[in-house]
């Protein structure tokens, strides 16, 4: 080894056992003052044996007292062993405040690991959901393309095109014109076997349209809720509480479906929903305001009589939407099922 290795070898050392140290500061002084304190006492007894070296305040002078040996171990024993004991507390003392700072650090380090994998697990979830959503909204379109308008000088037309002649050919019925001409001459009673009648003539060409449409929105509420502490900041720094984040969070995605749909197709909707078969999908409709766009006054003169049925959050945006208002209605949904 070369005199430069040596060095640098040397000069590692010392900065390792520096740094050492520094980090170790309580147990370095408790082992030199036990060191000390140890040296100190022997050495005392050393010089005074061997050297016959006067110390004071000990009694003996040099190998003559060799019969107070006995007395002075006892002296030396009595002062070093509370000393060592006291140390050798304090440095269990210190050990157990470093376990416990390093347990406290462990299970910091659990839980924001617990969090972690909460929020993968959150996100992972999601994109399974979105996917799944976005595959149903093709299906839907797809339903949508093959539906085909029967009869009458309409007949052979497809997607939408035949949505508005079926929507037309509701406005065309005797009820309708008769309670839009003047809404005295039509009780509601009469106006509900109408579209009954209607809901059932129509159910073959769009019964799959509402079935499918219905198991969107029902995938959508029934999605899992996110724990309080993976909301956004946003939605807790605008006062939501958890119930209605999550509410916010569904309503989201179901207005993506809303904007999938025409204005016959909303106009149909609240047709379907006043009939023998909607009630189901209803509740959806209601709940995340699909009709919104659409509005009450759509079927003219008959509009008082067509949303008076609805839960006014049909129509509502979600800055007027009541929580208290969604309570009620999801237990009335429950009431109704339980029957």
């Amino acid at each position: 080894m070369s005199f430069r290795n040596a060095y640098w070898y040397c000069e590692s050392a010392l900065e390792s056992l520096i740094e050492y140290i520094k980090e170790n500061r309580f147990f370095v002084g408790v082992a030199l003052l036990a060191v000390v304190a140890c040296g100190g006492v022997f050495g005392a007894l050393y010089l005074h044996f061997f050297k016959a070296v006067d110390i004071p305040n000990l009694a003996v002078v040099n190998h003559d007292t060799a019969s107070y040996w006995g007395q002075l171990g006892d002296f030396a024993g009595g002062f070093l062993n509370p000393l060592l004991s006291f140390l050798a507390l304090m440095a269990v003392l210190k050990t157990m405040a470093l376990q416990r700072v390093e347990m406290k650090a462990a299970q910091l380090e659990a839980k924001m690991a617990t969090q972690e994998q909460r929020q993968q697990t959150a996100v992972y979830s999601r994109q399974m959901f979105e996917s799944t959503l976005f595959g149903m909204l093709d299906v839907h379109a797809k339903i949508l393309a093959d539906i085909k308008s029967a009869g009458g000088i309409s007949a052979g037309r497809e997607g939408r095109d035949a949505i508005n002649v079926i929507v037309r050919s509701f406005k065309e019925t005797n009820a309708y014109k008769r309670g839009n001409l003047n809404t005295e001459l039509l009780t509601g009673t009469e106006l509900q076997n109408e579209i009954s009648k209607f809901c059932k003539e129509r159910v073959s060409s769009t019964g799959h349209y509402f079935r499918n449409l219905y198991w969107i929105m029902k995938m959508i509420d029934d999605s899992q809720d996110l724990p309080i502490d993976i909301i956004s900041f946003s939605a807790l720094a605008r006062g939501d509480n958890g119930f209605f984040a999550n509410y916010r969070r569904k309503r989201n995605y179901t207005n993506i479906v809303r904007a999938q749909l025409s204005e016959s197709e909303m106009a149909l909707l609240q047709i379907n929903c006043l009939g023998p078969y909607g009630a189901d999908l209803k509740y959806y409709v209601e709940k995340y305001s699909l009709l919104k766009p659409l509005g009450k006054s759509y079927f003219g003169g008959l509009a008082k009589h067509m949303s008076e049925g609805f839960n006014d959050m049909a129509f509502y945006g979600l800055e007027k939407v009541d929580p208290e208002e969604l309570i009620k209605l999801n237990n009335e949904r429950m009431a109704r099922n339980s029957h």
